[in-house]
């Protein structure tokens, strides 16, 4: 027929040749983030059937919608759409092609659209690797990614189930927003990345740019370069844990429990695995009189994040992305090395190192009571069996929850909280702890414990102290020297526990 149309009238078939063309190019809207591209897929997407069987309304009401489709889209817009589609069809009557009486009869019909969107995997993946091809000027026919579509199925699964079940018991957090990502530690691919909790409704990627707070999750940076900066510090030593005064210009700074309580004195495991904040406050204050008042600040730049200089960034006050969050938490299962994490295939892995073996196996032995008895121990509700390792985290008014862990294999970061930073009312062991774990758990993680490094031994220390009647083993490192009322820094807390080693007002 085309053939006979262009003997006939050459000019014509010419015509109808670049109408086909453009039709089947022309941008016709989005669904879920995607863009829809010719009346072909659009008649899918609105109606959900071909071009071939869509009848005359519905071909108008594509037709209307051309010339600006996400303002006349049939669904966000449908009354729009439909006025659009009544003034094709006047047109059609103007041009001859359409009775009067059959105008009206198809302008009366319900306009009615059956969404059926075409839905691509791994969706906020997919965009981020497409920009960086972009930006790259990639003309590679062939692209590896790092991506486990297995992990990847599983994490979005995961993430909408247990998402909404949250949301169903706490009604306060119905509009926060949620992030994973997961890194494999030997080489720093990123395997998996949900960046919201819809990406029908939200295409950006908190995974990749959402910079939050990161409360508590700092606790085990901070506590393995002390292990490297204090040659005599273990997990089974003693740290004051009692009423704090700071002073920094003249504005006072008390920091706080989250249970508003303080026990006199407790060892740093305990601090670590109940979360507890003066002890790591008292921490930093200790190196920064010994190291000076950016040693802290100076620390965290080997990881490539942008601590402050003052002792609230002991409490992580500061901000990073699940990103940062699941790359830097590699250097645990690393020996104390963390990896660069990439999306496209690269040839080179490349680590750097930010602390000792030895000081790094303290922290993750530490991480291991965290699960067991610490504030992640509901772990093993939704991961039972699995050695698994972490550390919850809730920033300044609960308005970040966080959950970042680890096994052999992976690294893997969760956040929820407020796109406009509101107080979620709940905290990291409540909104991110769950679907962390159940995420581990789906894909099999924590089948093997992290080996403990040779560079570290067992010891006896006071369980009891002051007066050291009951003792119980810990590790500390080969070369330390310690006693078993081991406390921080030359202090006796013990036998003055009204004065305390750090009663006194510090400037910062």
């Amino acid at each position: 027929e085309e053939q006979k149309q262009l003997h006939q009238d050459p000019q014509r078939a010419v015509k109808n040749r670049i109408l086909e063309i453009y039709l089947n190019e022309v941008y016709l809207g989005q669904a879920n983030g995607r863009a829809i591209v010719g009346v072909e897929e659009a008649a899918r997407v609105y109606f959900s059937k071909p071009l071939s069987k869509l009848t005359l309304s519905q071909s108008a009401t594509l037709a209307g919608i051309i010339s600006a489709p996400n303002t006349y889209s049939p669904i966000r817009h449908p009354q729009r759409a439909k006025k659009r589609r009544d003034l094709v069809l006047m047109r059609m009557e103007k041009m001859g092609w359409l009775s009067k009486i059959k105008k009206k009869e198809h302008q009366q019909e319900e306009l009615i659209v059956q969404f059926s969107p075409k839905t691509k995997a791994a969706p906020w993946f997919v965009d981020h690797v497409s920009s960086l091809l972009r930006k790259n000027d990639s003309q590679e026919e062939k692209i590896v990614t790092s991506l486990d579509p297995v992990l990847q199925t599983i994490a979005e699964r995961v993430v909408k189930e247990n998402f909404a079940s949250l949301k169903q018991e706490y009604t306060k957090i119905k509009d926060a927003q949620i992030a994973l990502i997961a890194v494999r530690n030997r080489d720093g691919a990123v395997v998996a990345m949900v960046g919201g909790e819809n990406y029908k409704t939200s295409q950006f990627n908190r995974a990749l740019y959402a910079k939050r707070q990161i409360g508590s999750v700092v606790k085990p940076l901070l506590a393995t370069a002390s292990f490297d900066l204090l040659p005599n510090w273990s997990p089974g030593c003693w740290i004051e844990d009692k009423e704090l005064l700071l002073l920094n210009k003249g504005v006072q700074w008390r920091p706080q429990n989250y249970d508003r309580q303080f026990r006199g004195a407790v060892t740093l495991r305990e601090a670590m695995s109940t979360s507890r904040n003066i002890p790591f406050v008292n921490i930093f204050q200790t190196l920064s009189q010994d190291q000076g008042a950016s040693w802290f600040e100076e620390e965290m730049r080997k990881l490539d994040l942008d601590a402050s200089k003052y002792p609230s960034s002991s409490l992580g006050s500061f901000t990073a992305t699940p990103l940062d969050m699941a790359r830097v938490y590699t250097l645990f299962a690393n020996g104390g090395s963390w990896v660069d994490p990439w999306f496209v295939s690269s040839s080179a892995v490349t680590q750097h190192r930010f602390a000792s073996e030895a000081a790094t196996g303290l922290s993750v032995d530490m991480m291991r009571s965290v699960m067991e008895s610490g504030t992640g121990r509901k772990s093993s509700e939704y991961a039972p069996g699995a050695v698994l390792y972490g550390k919850s985290g809730t920033s300044d008014q609960a308005r970040d929850a966080w959950f970042v862990g680890f096994d052999r294999e992976y690294s893997v970061a969760v956040w929820v909280g407020f796109d406009r930073e509101s107080s979620l009312g709940i905290g990291g062991s409540v909104a991110a702890l769950p679907i962390w774990a159940r995420f581990m758990d789906e894909i099999g993680a924590g089948v093997q414990s992290i080996p403990v490094p040779k560079s570290i031994k067992s010891q006896l220390f006071c369980a009891d102290a002051p007066d050291c009647i009951e003792q119980r083993a810990d590790w500390v490192k080969k070369t330390s020297q310690l006693n078993k009322r081991c406390t921080l820094g030359q202090s006796d807390i013990f036998n003055k526990p009204q004065q305390g080693f750090w009663s006194r007002l510090f400037s910062f």
